[in-house]
């Protein structure tokens, strides 16, 4: 089974915080554009159930402030090359793509990796 999922970042004064994003179990989560943002950028992920995912980044939106855009991104660096997940959501996607075999388990310790990083990034 292929999936497709993605997040979308927002580049503000206060980092890269997580935008709308889109798993394949669910509805999709809309959050409030921040007024501060200065560039934004969509992460989309792939799979095919029989392998890790794989993603990429695409700038969606480009502010004028070139200046700022810049001095922000020698601070914070480039978007984050991962989907925003909260750790109940990780192990479910995990296991929805490669089961209870072994790739499925490397899954579940891929996507709770994931989660607990971009937890201390966005906390």
């Amino acid at each position: 089974m292929a999936s497709s999922e993605w997040t979308l970042w927002h580049l503000t004064p206060n980092g890269w915080v997580p935008g709308d994003q889109q798993f394949d179990t669910g509805p999709m989560v809309r959050r409030s554009v921040p007024v501060d943002r200065v560039l934004s950028s969509i992460y989309k992920e792939t799979s095919s159930g029989y392998s890790l995912p794989v993603g990429g980044n695409t700038e969606t939106w480009r502010g004028n402030d070139e200046g700022m855009i810049g001095s922000l991104l020698n601070k914070w660096g480039q978007a984050p090359s991962e989907l925003c997940l909260e750790n109940e959501h990780a192990e479910q996607t995990a296991i929805r793509h490669g089961g209870d075999s072994g790739t499925g388990r490397a899954m579940v310790s891929h996507y709770m990796r994931l989660a607990a990083k971009t937890l201390r990034r966005v906390h």
